[in-house]
């Protein structure tokens, strides 16, 4: 293919270049050809068609270069900037529509403590502006198709993404193209971003209408609402906004992604290339894509896996036609340098532009070729318009990070290197450190190993040094270890379990028990447990026992870990006392080698699990008795036996009760934490083992680290205690494992900064984000006080702002410097048009209805003034927000008085008149006031006369929770019942949950707790709130579990800290101040209004807890659509026998079965013959559930009483659940409320 004849395929348009449809399809046709690039050296022999890739791909990046030159020998303004254009970036700052969202310049830091708590409030929600602009970058308005959002933590990257995907869900139905959005992330993210997009929870019924606080403001309302009708269902708005959601958008993993686009190629392998290529351009043309954490792709454990990923989506770019594609990571270069390129290349070729070599921007090193710049240009050139960076940790949102050296550790790496400290000269293998190689920035937090830990790892090294080959280096060589070498020693300075049959004195070369002195198999040999359950099956050996003592036992951690030891210390003192204030984040990647053996020594000194069972068969009799709160901890990980309830336990330690630790103080988590999950008021991270890429320890620290999630606590308390751990050798000059990793991670960070520093400077929001860089600790000149969690180190004095050379400057200077900084006066209003100008009104509408709540009239003047108040909003923003709330009869306002009305206008000056005034005449005085009403009566609350106790409360509450636990033991112990035993409650919900237990895979805990909720209920008022103030009093300690389930039933009933409570057939209420239950004063009655109100979507069988005529609870039930029927009838009399039990259960057990995706999906339970149940699910079954007693064998009838309590269980979780969002069943409070 020669030179002139391919120019013949060329058009030339407005200076933009492209190759021709054929030159085009022959470039691309063979997928091995994809890769094979511009620089190869020309002995390499290819086939014909290979030589015609090759001389497209030299054309491409010859015009790509030609096309360059022209726009700089002609400056002419085009409609919008070409990608080759040297001066993008400013042309792009130069345009109106997005010179709008330059960031806003930081407020003054003086009083710093009054912007953090403004900023914590609960503000209306509104795009940030680095989120307008990617909204606008990339909309229909503008020519470009591709954009790396490389935004910081905290940033709002899912927000930005959304903002995106409405836009073009919104174009596609205006083009009534019915293709999905598809939404690319790991499972955790998925979830997230689908909150984002619409979270039920957030939703707010005001005046009739519903609003929503969300990325989506209320978009979604407006759309299935469009005339602003009152008093829709909240059941039907969530069914709508779902479905909308279900039809435009589709959610995949990383492998379900590259399987996908795999199932369209696959399809047509045996039809050809062309077909294969018709299949992938009909799937994805005209189609937006967005890949949450991009680098994802390019990690796993499989090559085969990286391979068939990267060339999938490749293929997928190249193909599509009109192809959007946002990708979006904190760290797009997660391991090394050079995965910029394959970012940059997937963005380029999916615009027709040449893509590029590795080795023609980094030399062997990873690092930039710096021969006459050449490296760094082509990385100019190829991510010009591509990248949008925004710095991460906004030091007003964000709590602050305190490393060792900021609180005066002496352990401090970077403490110690001030005082002189050397680094160590030797590797473990024995290969020379260079004197610049050590760890220059990492402060970490270094331990000294222990005497047995000490040998233990030299005995590990030397069979390394004996047994394994790559370990030893030639000094000439490669001086690396392999990381699969390394695994042992990094768990044994975390753990290393004792073994009879190793010498402390002399070790020798007993290499066969190298393995059992760390991880899972030290464990085994020291432990008995059941793999399958975990819980309440671990034991001490008694070998272990007889020779070592107990190995967890706070006496005895310093001899086999010290980092769990000094983590233990940063917790509790031997006396019991914690010596730390807040709750407490630990990190390891060993089960078996760390996160097991910290819990085992947590529930030494008095720690137990929350939420279920400990660790520990028998409870350690501790001697840490002293301390008077609660210890709990949690563990997330990846095991599901070790973390089966991981939403229900993150719940609680996030919630607002535990932002001090009160109820769980800490939480123990693996990799299966680092992405996707938030965690608040953290006070320290423990970071027990290294990691040679710092970007994943940067994940786990970023889970605590998050924007405003320290608001709960007070100014002065918002920051985060860091402890990256390393253990120091007992030979000083040869460094550690732990050391090694970390060197290598700051090494490899190193070369990765350089070439993020060229893509932050060539951003294309470089010029409208330049304040970022005045967010320095320079820039700012502000210190302020923190108290510390440790006890010991208390108050600091803090240097606010970013440092050079951490984590949120990518361990680089801070400061930023835009490229070709060419000098642009004035702002260009070409492109602009009402398009931008309507994006904004949304938010200018709900902030001039929130005006006329205060005022009934306003000048122009006036009115601009106050919208700009919050956020310098464009003037003709303002004017066309006023225009549309007059004009659009469906837009209304609220004044005061709740009073509906519309926006007036007469000459400069705009004002409210209410609906029921409709002469325009009307006087401003008639617009101000109310309507004169005539009140039929007035209602005065008299104090009620409190009788005085007559039994101490002490006294009361002790009995009480004897009479909770014996309900709760019943509930546990089986037994053969008599005639009056089975009239009892607890003992019938024992066999049933058992028969739960055995046939439907229940979470036993969950339903003990539903049946003792009946048992709450049984209590009188006085006895109800004699418990609720024992369980919040300052003096609480100890929760077990029937006090533990007390808890979760009172909070289903507290909303505001306000509950309700039946006291002699009526409600009262009280409210929670300073951990005092105290009687709701009068004029705050309005709080109570419809506090359990809820009658809306009811299910056709609801069931009903009432207090029956024995004071005991009778559970009915009531059939919703028989009008007659008020009360329901009670269960096991009238409607409701043994065989209109078994139809009614079964029904349930239908929509549990569907619902928890079980193994019976379809099968009814039960079979009846006559009067007798005789198959559960297909089974044979007899109708009795056998048990031994008194060395015989009886039988408890399976009875109508099971059945009825079974039915209430199931409605009960049914309703804790959510199923299919209806009401299932009534507790007391609500049944009043409701009456």
């Amino acid at each position: 293919m020669s030179k002139s004849n391919s120019k013949t395929k060329i058009k030339k348009l407005d200076k933009k270049i492209k190759i021709s449809q054929k030159c085009n399809s022959n470039l691309y046709k063979n997928g091995k050809y994809i890769d094979q690039l511009i620089n190869i050296a020309d002995s390499i022999d290819f086939d014909e068609e290979g030589k015609l890739v090759m001389d497209c791909l030299k054309e491409l990046k010859e015009l790509e270069n030609n096309n360059k030159q022209a726009l700089l020998e002609n400056d002419n303004n085009t409609l919008y900037p070409h990608l080759n254009d040297k001066y993008f970036n400013k042309k792009i700052f130069k345009k109106r529509e997005f010179n709008e969202t330059k960031m806003e310049k930081q407020p003054n830091v003086k009083d710093i403590e009054a912007i953090t708590n403004s900023l914590c409030q609960d503000q209306e929600f509104e795009l940030a502006p680095h989120q307008m602009f990617v909204r606008n970058f990339l909309s229909f308005q503008t020519p470009y198709n591709g954009l790396l959002l490389f935004h910081g933590v905290g940033t709002g990257k899912t927000c930005s993404a959304i903002s995106v995907s409405e836009e073009m869900r919104e174009y596609n139905k205006q083009m009534n193209i019915t293709k999905e959005i598809l939404i690319v992330a790991s499972p955790n993210v998925q979830t997230n971003f689908k909150l984002q997009l619409f979270n039920e929870k957030k939703l707010r019924e005001v005046n009739g209408l519903w609003n929503i606080k969300s990325c989506t403001g209320n978009k979604f309302l407006k759309e299935i609402n469009p005339m602003n009708m009152k008093g829709l269902p909240k059941t039907d708005v969530i069914k709508q906004i779902n479905r909308i959601i279900k039809q435009n958008y589709k959610f995949l993993g990383y492998t379900e992604f590259s399987n996908y686009i795999s199932k369209i190629i696959d399809k047509y392998s045996t039809k050809g290339k062309k077909n294969e290529k018709k299949a992938l351009r009909n799937e994805f043309s005209n189609r937006l894509i967005i890949i949450d954490e991009v680098h994802n792709l390019r990690i796993t454990d499989k090559v085969k896996d990286v391979k068939k990923s990267t060339e999938n989506l490749k293929k997928v770019v190249v193909y599509a036609n009109n192809l959007k594609l946002l990708l979006l990571s904190a760290t797009p270069m997660y391991d090394n340098a050079r995965e910029i390129v394959w970012i940059l290349n997937i963005l380029n070729l999916n615009d027709n532009r040449f893509p590029i070599e590795e080795n023609e921007i980094f030399d062997s090193n990873n690092n930039i070729l710096t021969e006459d710049g050449k490296g760094k240009e082509l990385l100019v050139q190829k991510s010009t318009g591509y990248i949008s960076y925004i710095r991460g940790e906004n030091v007003f949102t964000f709590p602050y990070r305190i490393y060792p050296n900021d609180m005066g550790e002496k352990g401090s790496l970077e403490y110690m290197m001030k005082n002189k400290w050397e680094y160590p000269s030797k590797q473990a293998n024995d290969i020379t450190i260079s004197g610049v190689e050590g760890i220059n920035y990492l402060d970490l937090m270094t331990i000294p190993i222990c005497d047995y830990q000490s040998k233990v790892y030299n005995f590990n090294i030397q069979y390394l040094k004996d047994k394994k080959k790559g370990f030893i280096k030639d000094e000439d060589k490669n001086s690396g270890i392999p990381y699969v070498l390394l695994d042992g020693l990094v768990q044994i300075l975390n753990f290393s379990y004792p073994h009879k049959k190793f010498n402390e004195d002399n070790p020798g070369k007993k290499y066969d028990i190298v393995k059992r002195l760390y991880g899972i198999d030290g464990l085994k040999r020291n432990m008995f447990y059941t793999k399958e359950t975990m819980f309440r099956s671990f034991a001490y050996k008694s070998d272990t026992i007889k020779n070592y003592g107990r190995l967890f036992d706070y006496d005895n951690l310093g001899k086999y870990s010290n980092k769990i030891e000094f983590i233990m210390k940063k917790i509790i003192n031997k006396k019991g006392e914690l010596q730390s204030k807040g709750k407490i984040l630990i990190y390891s990647r060993y089960i078996h080698g760390c996160i097991i053996p910290l819990a085992l020594a947590l529930e030494e000194v008095g720690f137990t699990r929350y939420g279920g069972n400990s660790l520990f068969k028998e409870k350690p009799k501790t001697k840490y008795t002293k301390h008077n709160h609660k210890l709990r901890y949690i563990m997330i990980t990846g095991d599901s036996v070790l973390s089966p309830n991981k939403l229900e336990e993150i719940n609680a330690f996030n919630s607002p009760d535990n932002k001090d630790g009160e109820e769980i103080k800490v939480i123990i988590v693996s990799k299966a934490a680092s992405e996707g999950l938030d965690f608040q008021c953290i006070r320290q991270v423990h970071i027990v083992d290294p990691w040679y890429n710092i970007y994943r320890i940067e994940q786990i620290i970023g889970r605590a680290v998050r924007n405003q999630s320290h608001c709960l606590l007070p100014f002065i308390e918002r920051n985060v205690e860091i402890y990256l751990h390393a253990t120091l050798l007992k030979d000083t000059n040869i460094e550690s494992i732990d050391f090694y990793l970390y060197r290598l991670a700051e090494k490899k960070v190193k070369s990765i900064a350089a070439v993020s520093k060229i893509l932050k400077e060539n951003a294309i929001d470089c010029f409208l984000n330049s304040v970022q860089s005045d967010m320095s600790k320079d820039k700012l000149k502000k210190k302020v006080d923190q108290i510390l969690s440790s006890k010991e180190y208390n108050k600091i004095k803090f240097v606010l702002g970013h440092k050079d050379n951490t984590p949120v400057c990518d361990f680089n200077k801070c400061e930023i410097k835009c490229e070709n900084n060419k000098k642009i006066n004035s702002v260009n209003e070409e492109t602009y048009n009402n398009y931008y100008m309507v994006l904004n009104v949304d938010k200018i509408i709900q902030r001039i209805r929130l005006l006329f709540k205060d005022e009934y009239i306003y000048s122009k003047k006036e009115l601009i003034k106050r919208v700009q108040h919050i956020k310098n909003y464009p003037r003709e923003q303002i004017l066309f927000a006023l225009d549309q709330l007059i004009k659009d009869k469906n837009e209304y306002l609220v004044d005061m008085f709740n009073r509906i009305g519309t926006l007036k206008n007469i000459d400069d000056y705009y004002f409210f008149q209410p609906l029921e005034l409709n002469d325009e005449n009307t006087q401003m005085y008639d617009n101000k006031h109310l309507i004169d009403n005539k009140w039929k009566q007035l209602d005065f609350i008299l104090p009620e006369k409190i009788k005085e106790e007559k039994i101490s409360s002490n006294k009361k509450i002790h009995n009480i929770l004897i009479m909770l636990r014996n309900n709760l033991n019943d509930m546990k112990n089986r037994k053969w019942l008599s005639k009056e035993e089975k009239k009892n409650f607890s003992k019938i919900a024992a066999w049933t949950i058992y028969l739960l237990k055995e046939f439907n895979d229940i979470d036993v805990d969950k339903f003990y707790r539903y049946a003792m909720y009946t048992i709450f209920e049984q209590l009188s008022g006085e006895d109800k709130l004699l418990l609720l103030k024992h369980l919040w009093s300052d003096d609480y300690i100890e929760e077990n579990e029937e006090e533990r389930y007390a808890k979760f039933y009172f909070k289903k009933f507290i909303k505001n800290n306000i509950i309700g409570i039946v006291m002699k057939g009526k409600i009262k209420y009280y409210i929670l101040e300073n951990n005092n239950w105290n009687k709701l004063p009068s004029n705050k009655d309005n709080l109570t209004k419809d506090m359990y109100k809820n009658d809306k979507n009811k299910n056709k069988n609801i069931g009903i807890l009432e207090i029956g005529k024995n004071k005991g609870i009778d559970y009915r039930i009531k059939n919703t659509e028989k009008e007659n029927e008020r009360a329901g009838a009670i269960c096991g009399t009238g409607d409701y026998q043994k065989a209109d039990m078994v139809v009614n259960n079964n029904k349930l057990f239908r929509i549990f079965d569907q619902e928890t995706n079980s193994r019976y999906m379809g099968m009814d339970k039960y079979y009846m013959e006559k009067s007798s149940i005789k198959k559960i699910y297909g089974n044979k079954y007899d109708d009795k559930l056998s048990i031994k007693h008194e060395n015989k064998t009886k039988s408890v009838k399976l009875s109508l009483k099971h059945l009825c309590v079974e039915h209430q269980l199931l409605l009960t979780h049914f309703q804790e659940e959510n199923f299919l969002d209806k009401r299932w069943i009534y507790f007391y409070v609500e049944l009043i409320a409701n009456k």
